[in-house]
């Protein structure tokens, strides 16, 4: 069922969490990209990946050491060259599954106690994790514009104003570049507008809790600029306006509304068009280059 707007929900696992049919992040985000890749996302989501999985068990070691012991299942070490260990392996990950819990082997334990040990070993980190706050709350809010019930989870607020948000890295010192690439200040951006919409919390400052999956398990704190948040709050209009229009096709056109988008013209980029036909080998032709430039600059526009 979906909660009512405003309620915190502490007790929600991740997967009921997501399994709402609400405006999560997760699925804004996936309308940036199309219609049909939200369409997919909905009717048949990807499971998580290894680096996923791993990512959720050091979230829960960290934040929710009680909860971690009972969560995950360490296995053997299976040797999947083999058919009957990646049997084995998957017939152990379905009695996890079915009685709640997640599967890990042993150097995933392994990376997990090691990117704990690493973080608490950082001041700001540890003082973060050790202080009382509001963990892995599920919040549910309704966009006043669009008229979306929309929701978030955070992973640590606290009452002086400061807000958590811890990210796993393969390499931590490129992160910079994945905080980009994966439009982390959308993200950051939603939780802070859910907070402020659900529970009238206004954020008063953003760190990113950056915590190594490999060994040697480098960390770090980075603070992030308001700009940036700025900027996700923006982006995140543009994104509801259009998980908004999604969501009509669907209701219009249940049968076929991921199609809806792909209804538009196509014209060559701008970039091509502004090219002069001379380097294209073709000098003996004729071209108005005023109006490439106009048909240029409109599809930029575009």
């Amino acid at each position: 069922s979906v909660p009512r707007t405003g309620v915190p929900r502490k007790a929600m696992s991740g997967d009921e969490y997501h399994a709402c049919d609400v405006a999560t992040h997760t699925r804004l985000e996936k309308s940036w990209d199309s219609f049909g890749t939200l369409h997919g996302h909905i009717t048949k989501p990807k499971p998580p990946t290894d680096a996923m999985i791993l990512g959720n068990a050091i979230h829960c070691a960290l934040l929710e050491p009680d909860e971690y012991g009972r969560r995950y299942v360490v296995g053997p070490q299976f040797n999947l060259r083999k058919s009957t260990d990646r049997d084995a392996r998957d017939e152990f990950a379905a009695g996890c599954a079915k009685a709640g819990t997640i599967a890990l082997n042993p150097k995933q334990r392994d990376a997990v106690a090691g990117a704990v040990d690493s973080a608490m070993k950082i001041e700001l980190i540890r003082k973060v994790v050790e202080q009382d706050g509001h963990v892995e709350q599920s919040r549910f809010w309704i966009d006043s514009e669009t008229e979306l019930l929309c929701a978030a989870r955070l992973d640590k607020y606290l009452q002086n104003g400061l807000a958590a948000d811890i990210k796993t890295s393969d390499d931590p010192v490129k992160f910079m570049r994945t905080f980009t690439d994966l439009a982390y200040h959308r993200q950051l951006a939603h939780y802070g507008v859910g907070l402020k919409e659900s529970a009238d919390f206004e954020i008063a400052a953003w760190v990113a809790l950056v915590i190594g999956n490999k060994w040697p398990h480098e960390c770090f704190v980075q603070a992030i600029h308001p700009a940036t948040i700025a900027r996700g709050e923006l982006e995140m209009v543009y994104l509801r306006r259009k998980y908004r229009a999604a969501c009509d096709a669907r209701e219009a056109d249940p049968e076929t509304w991921w199609f809806a988008q792909r209804e538009q013209s196509l014209n060559l980029p701008g970039w091509y068009l502004s090219r002069p036909v001379e380097t294209q080998g073709y000098a003996d032709v004729e071209v108005d280059d005023d109006a490439s430039a106009d048909d240029a600059s409109a599809d930029d526009e575009g």
